[in-house]
C-alpha cells in the first residue's frame, strides 16, 4: 500500500462528491447523517477558526475516490455549501467580531463565503492497496469505537453489493438544487438506525424473506440473528449475478410502490388541514383531526421490526399480482391497532392481551385478530429469534394471500 498526503479546497468538495469523484458506498464506512446539527455546525465552524480537522481517509480506484473515512465531514461541508444545513444558534462569536451562528451560507456575508471557499481540508489518499489492508486499515482507525453488529459485518459486503443497496434505500436522495427528496425509506429509517448502520441489515432482512431458498415449510429457515445475516451476505454473494439482480429488482419495485403509498397518506394530511383551515368559525372539523391522527399514526407505526415485513410483503403482494391497495389497507389495520397499543398503558394493554383468545377468531375483528398475532412476536423479547420473525411474517403474508 502507499498514500500521499493531499490538501483539497472547500469549495471543490460539493462537485466532487456530486459527479462521483468522492464515493461513499463503501461498506467500511459508515453512512453519513450521523452526525447532529451541533456537530456539524462545530465543523464548519472550525474551518473559520482554522482549528485542526482530522485528515479524510480516500481509497483511490481509478478516477473515483472511495471514502474510507471522513464521510460525515465531507457531507457537512457538501450539505452547508450547498444550502441545505442551517448552522446551530449556539456558536460563538468568531474572533473578529462577527457570527456565522443560525445562518446558511446564502445567509453569510461576501467576506464570510470568500473566507470559506479559500479553505483546505487535509487527505490522506491510498493506492496500491488490497481489500484486507483496507479492512486492517478500518479495523485499526476504529480500535476502541464500540461497532455495532451491523458495522461489523460491513466487512463482508462487495463494493459492488454495498451501493447496490445505497441505491435501493438512497437514504441522501436529492433533488436538482441539491434538496433533500422524501422517499421510503428515509421516511421510516430513523436517525437511531442510520447510526447503528442498520439500514443495510433491514434490506438483507427483506432479501431473506422473498429469497425462496430461504425457506422451507415452516417459513424462514432462519431468524435476524447477526449470525443469520452475516450468513446470509455470504450466500448472497454466491448467487450469479442475474438472481441477484431479480431480488434487488423486487425490492426496488415494492419500494416504490411504497413511496407512493406514503406519499397518498402524506397528501391526505395536507388535505385535511387544509379543510380545517377553510371550514367556517365554528363548523365541526374533528372529522379533519381525526384523519390526520389516523394518517400520522400509520406513517409513525412503521417500526425497524416492521420495515422488512413491509418491503417483502409488498414485494410479494406484486408478485402474486394482488391489488396492493388491499394490501395497504390490510398493512393500516395493523399499523392503527399497534398506534392504538402504543398510546396505551401497560395495564392496559396487558388486558386487552388477556380479553381475546386469538386461537378463536371467529368471532374478532380482524384488525383486532392481525394485531393481536402480530403484537405476540413484535413486544416481547428474543425479536430476531426464528420463531417471532416468522410470527410477524405470517401476519403480512396473510395480507397478500388471495
Amino acid at each position: 500500500m502507499n498514500y500521499t498526503d493531499k490538501s483539497v479546497a472547500v469549495s471543490t468538495i460539493p462537485k466532487l462528491c456530486a459527479n462521483g469523484t468522492y464515493d461513499f458506498t463503501h461498506p467500511l464506512q459508515r453512512s453519513s447523517g450521523q452526525w447532529n446539527k451541533q456537530q456539524k455546525s462545530e465543523l464548519i465552524d472550525s474551518l473559520y477558526r482554522n482549528f485542526h480537522i482530522d485528515a479524510v481517509s480516500l481509497a483511490k480506484d481509478g478516477k473515483k475516490f472511495y471514502v474510507i473515512d471522513g464521510i460525515q465531514r465531507l457531507s457537512t461541508i457538501r450539505d452547508f455549501a450547498n444550502g441545505s444545513l442551517r448552522l446551530s444558534a449556539n456558536l460563538k462569536e468568531l474572533p473578529d467580531g462577527e457570527s456565522i451562528a443560525g445562518k446558511t451560507f446564502e445567509e453569510l456575508s461576501d467576506e464570510q463565503k470568500d473566507y470559506f471557499n479559500t479553505r483546505n481540508i487535509a487527505t490522506v489518499q491510498m493506492t496500491d492497496y488490497t481489500d484486507e489492508e483496507l479492512r486492517e486499515v478500518f479495523r485499526r482507525k476504529n480500535n476502541g469505537k464500540p461497532l455495532t453488529a451491523a458495522q461489523k459485518n460491513s466487512v463482508k459486503y462487495t463494493p459492488e453489493l454495498y451501493r447496490t443497496i445505497c441505491e435501493v434505500t438512497n437514504l441522501d436522495q436529492v433533488n436538482e438544487k441539491g434538496k433533500p427528496v422524501k422517499n421510503f425509506w428515509n421516511r421510516v429509517v430513523t436517525k437511531g438506525i442510520r447510526k447503528n448502520s442498520e439500514d443495510r441489515n433491514l434490506v438483507m432482512q427483506s432479501l431473506m424473506l422473498i429469497d425462496k431458498d430461504m425457506q422451507d415449510a415452516d417459513g424462514l429457515k432462519c431468524g435476524f440473528l447477526a449470525v443469520d445475516i452475516n450468513n446470509y451476505i455470504d450466500i448472497f454473494q454466491s448467487y450469479v449475478q442475474e438472481e441477484q439482480d431479480k431480488l434487488i429488482g423486487r425490492i426496488k419495485e415494492a419500494s416504490e410502490e411504497l413511496d407512493k403509498q406514503f406519499g397518498l397518506l402524506e397528501q391526505e394530511i395536507k388535505e385535511n388541514r387544509k379543510a380545517i383551515k377553510k371550514a367556517q368559525e365554528g363548523e365541526n372539523t374533528s372529522e379533519f383531526e381525526r384523519n390526520i391522527q389516523i394518517a400520522k399514526g400509520r406513517l409513525k407505526s412503521v417500526k425497524k421490526l416492521t420495515i422488512p415485513m413491509l418491503v417483502a410483503g409488498m414485494s410479494s403482494a406484486i408478485a402474486n399480482k394482488t391489488d396492493v391497495s388491499d394490501y395497504m389497507n390490510n398493512a393500516y389495520q395493523l399499523f392503527d391497532f399497534l398506534a392504538d397499543m402504543q398510546h396505551r398503558t401497560k395495564d392496559e394493554r396487558e388486558m386487552i392481551i388477556l380479553k381475546y383468545d386469538i386461537n378463536n377468531t371467529e368471532d374478532l375483528d380482524k384488525t383486532l385478530v392481525f394485531g393481536m398475532k402480530y403484537y405476540k412476536y413484535y413486544n416481547t423479547s428474543g425479536t430476531a429469534s426464528r420463531d417471532n420473525v416468522n410470527g410477524r411474517w405470517k401476519v403480512f403474508k396473510s395480507f397478500y394471500k388471495k
